[in-house]
């Protein structure tokens, strides 16, 4: 059942214990610590390598008999659109863009009308710099769920990083009518005023971003 090798300062005794990435996503449950032990050693070393087992892997096998009866060839680490998107954000978290895109991907081919996947694809490819990209990932979200307010803030950001502010407009005005509450949009409607010389709407939008980021 082991899946997923991390490198999580473990102890004796942590057998069990989740493993989560720095989001606070649960991914797998930690099973074994790699340990070297020379002859000259009273205690055996730790060497930085662990061994989990994938959370949905763990899941199944406990509704299928427990660990002892599981087989990977039954139930694969990575199987289902789910399982791909989760060890995505886990890739992501640790600073592995490429390999976040390539799960996101793999979850996207399995589940092409999710988009989440779709939007947390985007959102990596804009820390690789890859906007035109991302712009892509955001409004295939924006196909599939009109009405979300997080796509189209995101598309909002993109487009004004590629200083297509007239176009990023619009969009961000969309997000607010989804949710009024929504600081990013009104940040980022700020900086489009403030580039078209609208100084006095700019100073309101930065007031309701402000105001919306405390209250969240």
């Amino acid at each position: 059942g082991y899946g997923l090798r991390h490198t999580a300062n473990t102890q004796t005794g942590m057998s069990g214990g989740g493993i989560w990435t720095k989001s606070g996503i649960l991914v797998a449950i930690h099973g074994q610590a790699d340990v070297y032990k020379s002859s000259d050693q009273i205690e055996a070393r730790k060497t930085g390598g662990n061994l989990g087992i994938p959370l949905t892997f763990y899941s199944l096998a406990m509704q299928n008999g427990g660990l002892e009866r599981a087989n990977e060839s039954v139930f694969p680490p990575l199987r289902t659109a789910a399982d791909f998107a989760v060890q995505a954000k886990y890739m992501s978290s640790i600073g592995n863009l490429e390999g976040a895109i390539k799960m996101y991907g793999e979850a996207i081919a399995r589940a092409p009308g999710d988009a989440d996947s779709w939007v947390n694809r985007g959102n990596v490819r804009v820390l690789q710099k890859r906007y035109e990209e991302a712009l892509n990932d955001y409004q295939r979200a924006n196909t599939l769920q009109p009405n979300r307010s997080e796509s189209l803030t995101n598309m909002g950001t993109v487009l004004i990083i590629l200083n297509r502010q007239a176009e990023a407009l619009p969009v961000l005005i969309k997000a607010l009518e989804i949710n009024p509450a929504n600081p990013g949009a009104w940040t980022n409607i700020a900086i489009v005023y403030k580039s078209q010389g609208r100084f006095n709407e700019a100073d309101e939008a930065t007031k309701k971003a402000k105001l919306h980021e405390t209250t969240k």
